[in-house]
């Protein structure tokens, strides 16, 4: 039996960018948004628990376009990815994630998002197998792109 469909849409409120003060504050500054300032994402994944978890998806909210659709891995069934290795264990998953990065080492362009993107995460579940405390939460690594820090630091490229 499968669980309704949960959509999570995670939004910033508009016209806001993270501060430029101390990342220790979380704090947000109200600031005009430059479209040509943002991130380039390098890695998404989502959290996700076996045996409970079937897919995640992360989408640009503002085009609709996938940033990244992640399916687990079941261990205990012989998968092609990773037979024969210490992630092929019953009741346990591995979820591979979205790389992005060169063309040339075989990665996935990385996809910009302005600072005030809309992004949106469907996550879904079999209720078979419980798990308390089920989320949609996503793990991302990216380089912030075209921003002049105000100590001079050079940005990414």
């Amino acid at each position: 039996m499968l669980l309704p469909l949960l959509l999570l849409e995670l939004t910033r409120p508009p016209q806001i960018r993270p501060s430029l003060g101390s990342a220790r504050d979380g704090a947000l500054e109200q600031a005009t948004v430059d479209k040509n300032l943002g991130i380039n994402f390098m890695y998404a994944s989502c959290h996700c628990h076996a045996p409970s978890c079937l897919s995640c998806e992360l989408y640009n909210a503002d085009t609709g376009a996938l940033v990244c659709r992640q399916t687990p891995v079941f261990g205990g069934v012989n998968a092609s990815t990773i037979a024969n290795t210490h992630y092929d264990e019953p009741g346990y998953i591995a979820i591979p994630p979205c790389l992005f990065g060169k063309k040339e080492h075989g990665l996935a362009p990385s996809i910009f998002l302005s600072w005030n993107t809309t992004m949106l995460s469907i996550k879904k579940n079999n209720n078979t197998y419980g798990h308390p405390g089920e989320m949609a939460m996503w793990q991302n690594r990216f380089v912030v792109v075209n921003f002049t820090h105000p100590y001079g630091y050079p940005a990414a490229k």
